[in-house]
């Protein structure tokens, strides 16, 4: 089953896409008329967002900064107050997906909105989420882009040294990444954010 949140021109049309694929979508969206939609053309209607994004994969084509807080906040709060059996390991381990992806998507879009203290809260939150036990991704990656988020959302506020100190030690580690070989997409991304945070106070190193 896929997740979908956004239904707008283009996320509508995509979603639909998917279910003339043959896919099972469920689909999330603020205004209710965009979801019956795609009901009548043989989607599922999520109940909350929090409901799409617990799908095993999901899509988000929210329309700017203020949605993506409103909504990944909404579902932080959704999920906080569920409560799941502590030795239910793939519970767990869904609520741990949706937290985190909820709470990334939040710090970015509460940076992009000049709100860098909520970003900063968001940001600690997140890193207090443990990494993915289970799937492809690396956790030491996942820490890592944190990281230099919070570094963010610090530099914003003008305590440049405070966010120099968390972020010198991704930059080390994407050093020696790159020293090993790599060099994928993912890889660059990474290390491009990371040097925009750096820059930001106007220091740039030699990686």
């Amino acid at each position: 089953d896929l997740g979908f949140l956004g239904l707008g021109t283009m996320g509508a049309a995509i979603a639909r896409r998917l279910v003339e694929a043959g896919h099972t979508v469920h689909v999330w969206n603020r205004s209710p008329g965009a979801v019956e939609q795609l009901v009548a053309a043989g989607a599922i209607a999520a109940p909350t967002a929090a409901d799409a994004l617990a799908q095993p994969v999901s899509f988000s084509m929210l329309a700017n900064d203020e949605a993506a807080l409103a909504i990944s906040k909404g579902t932080i709060e959704r999920i906080h107050a569920v409560a799941s059996p502590a030795d239910d390991l793939r519970v767990e381990e869904i609520r741990g997906n949706l937290l985190r992806f909820s709470l990334s998507t939040a710090v970015m879009a509460a940076i992009g909105l000049g709100q860098a203290a909520e970003a900063e809260s968001l940001a600690r939150a997140r890193l207090g989420v443990a990494p993915a036990q289970t799937g492809d991704a690396d956790p030491q990656d996942e820490t890592s882009r944190a990281t230099v988020a919070l570094a963010h959302a610090i530099a914003k506020q003008d305590r440049s040294s405070e966010a120099l100190g968390h972020l010198k030690p991704v930059l080390e580690g994407y050093r020696a990444e790159r020293k090993d070989g790599a060099s994928g997409t993912t890889f660059q991304r990474d290390l491009a954010y990371a040097l925009y945070v750096e820059a930001i106070w106007g220091y740039v190193s030699d990686v």
